[in-house]
């Protein structure tokens, strides 16, 4: 199950812009698919109350609170259900697991974000060299591309819906890259592909948001390997510099145009609003705004309400729209953000040296996320956040005797393959 929904993740978006009649389907397929598995092995009586009760508990409440505003008339039940999908699906996912852990959970997704990283680049190269109304630039319903930086340079999407999605592929590929050079859970060169595929995509994003989240995960990932303070670490920190570096002159050098225009974008969106105005004003922009008790409902303010729905206010701001919409507990949700985060980074800076490489550049991630990113806004963002959750729990999950069918994809068994003689740690294949 976990890697069919990482591969939905990955690829549910090109199904829904290049496949007619897809889209709405899609939208709500990869989600949908959780569910049913979920419910139809609870109902065989797999029930596990101990792992997923406070799941459901959390549901019923979310429904009822929802369900008050739609007969009040202050949300339209559109809105209000993918309102409430968008703060549950990642928990979905977090819970399913818990109660029916797969084997090897961090092997599992780092096989298929590096599939999909090799689908992407090229993909991704094309999109950028291409017009923005051409059909591998088209949008879910055939329309051109509407994300454009200067000079007709498009804002790719790859495989997802939005560019969004990409950002989160690149995060996620730089930070599960990193980790195998050092963890061993996929062979070192696929680690290397990975990096190399994922600083890439960064730098033809055109998102100002990828390049300060890679940043974030190289730098955990160095420290890390400054902690551990081996002789191997330090001449891998070397080596990975240089290999970094080299990647983004090559990309610059081959894609000079499409550099140039990102640089422009980003000059132009300084121009417009100081990266560190938006960045703080993601991390506590939230206390300032106004707070109701019940907020205006679970989907209010949402983007994808907005474009799928007919919503007609849009906050971008992750924190902002957590208290518009649920108001005091949005406002307890955007606080106790910032202690996990606070948890998270202290566990990075003072355990980097000990703690399983995917932990700590996963972990920088989830952090760096929370603080300027988005985990509730669309599928893409609530897919990669329910990932990071995953990644980040697997001390918690416990493999019961059945065979994971998440973990015998025929490509998964060739990488197995490839795989060193020498066992690696117990968590690094968690």
């Amino acid at each position: 199950m976990l890697a069919i929904y990482v591969g939905l993740w990955c690829f549910e978006g090109a199904v829904r812009k290049w496949v007619p009649g897809t889209g709405t389907v899609m939208y709500v397929f990869r989600d949908a698919v959780l569910m049913i598995t979920f419910v139809s092995l609870l109902w065989a009586g797999h029930w596990r109350a101990r792992r997923t009760g406070w799941f459901w508990a959390l549901a019923l409440v979310a429904a009822v609170m929802t369900a008050l505003q739609v007969i009040g008339g202050s949300l339209s039940l559109g809105a209000a259900t993918a309102g409430v999908r968008s703060y549950l699906a990642p928990l979905m996912l977090l819970a399913f697991l818990l109660a029916f852990p797969p084997r090897r959970p961090v092997f599992v997704v780092t096989v298929v974000v590096a599939i999909a990283l090799m689908a992407n680049l090229p993909l991704v190269i094309v999109q950028v060299l291409s017009a923005p109304d051409s059909v591998v630039n088209q949008e879910i319903g055939g329309e051109a591309a509407y994300f454009v930086n200067p000079g007709e340079v498009v804002r790719p999407s790859g495989t997802f819906s939005a560019p969004i999605g990409l950002v989160g592929l690149a995060g996620l590929g730089a930070a599960l890259g990193l980790a195998g050079t050092e963890s061993k859970v996929i062979p070192r060169w696929v680690a290397i592909a990975c990096v190399v595929a994922a600083v890439t995509l960064t730098a033809l994003s055109g998102a100002r948001t990828a390049v300060i989240l890679v940043m974030v995960v190289v730098a955990a990932f160095v420290w890390m390997l400054i902690r551990r303070g081996s002789f191997s670490s330090l001449l891998g920190l070397a080596a990975m510099a240089a290999l970094i570096a080299a990647t983004i002159w090559i990309a610059g050098t081959l894609f000079p145009g499409v550099i140039d225009s990102f640089s422009d974008r980003v000059e132009l969106a300084s121009q417009a609003e100081e990266t560190d105005a938006r960045i703080l004003g993601g991390i506590l922009g939230y206390a300032e705004g106004p707070l109701t008790l019940f907020g205006a409902g679970a989907g209010a303010g949402s983007s994808a309400a907005f474009l799928a729905l007919g919503s007609t206010v849009v906050i971008e701001t992750e924190s902002q729209k957590w208290v518009y919409e649920l108001g005091v507990v949005g406002f307890l949700l955007a606080t106790a953000r910032l202690v996990v985060v606070a948890g998270v980074l202290t566990y990075i800076l003072v355990g980097a040296g000990k703690a399983p490489a995917h932990v700590v550049t996963v972990g920088a991630l989830f952090s760096a996320t929370l603080l300027i990113g988005g985990v509730t806004q669309q599928p893409s963002t609530q897919g990669v956040f329910a990932i990071m959750l995953i990644l980040l729990a697997t001390r918690w999950m416990h493999p019961t005797s059945a065979p994971d069918t998440s973990a015998v994809m025929p490509i998964a068994h060739g990488v197995t393959r490839w795989r060193t003689r020498s066992p690696a740690r117990s968590w690094s294949v968690r």
